[in-house]
C-alpha cells in the first residue's frame, strides 16, 4: 500500500502533487502494461484521493485515472493490472454516483469475466 503523506519540500497531497504523480504512475504503466508496480503505486494514490485537501483534486485524479485506462483498452491493452484497475474504478463511480449504475455494473461485469479468462486459464480444464 501506498502512503504519501507529503513531500520533501512539505507539501501535502494537493491537486498538484496529486496530478503529478498520477501522472506519473500512468507514464510508466504506458510503457509496460504489464507492470505491477506502477498499478499498484497508481491505486494507492487513488486511495489516498480521500486525503486530498481538496475534493475536486480526487474527483479529477480518478477520472485521469480512468480516461488512461479506458486509452489503454482500446488500444488494445488487456493486462490483469488494467483490467483490475479499471473494475475498482468503475466500483467507486457506482458507491459515488446514484445514476447508471446498471450500465456500470454490466461493464464492470464484463471486464471480470474478460479477467477471469485471461488469468484463470490454466483452471479452465479443471473440473
Amino acid at each position: 500500500m501506498v502512503t504519501h503523506e507529503a513531500s520533501s519540500s512539505g507539501e501535502g497531497l494537493s491537486g498538484d502533487l496529486l496530478r503529478r504523480e498520477v501522472d506519473f504512475a500512468t507514464s510508466a504503466a504506458r510503457k509496460d502494461p504489464g507492470n505491477e508496480s506502477a498499478w499498484n503505486y497508481l491505486r494507492g494514490l487513488l486511495d489516498a484521493c480521500p486525503a486530498a485537501e481538496s475534493p475536486s483534486a480526487a474527483s479529477a485524479a480518478r477520472a485521469a485515472a480512468m480516461e488512461f485506462c479506458e486509452s489503454l483498452y482500446s488500444e488494445g491493452a488487456r493486462s490483469p493490472h488494467l483490467l483490475g484497475a479499471m473494475v475498482d474504478l468503475l466500483g467507486e463511480r457506482m458507491e459515488e454516483e446514484a445514476e447508471g449504475k446498471g450500465e456500470l455494473l454490466e461493464r464492470a461485469t464484463k471486464l471480470c469475466a474478460d479477467l477471469v479468462r485471461r488469468t484463470a486459464c490454466c483452471r479452465a480444464h479443471v473440473e
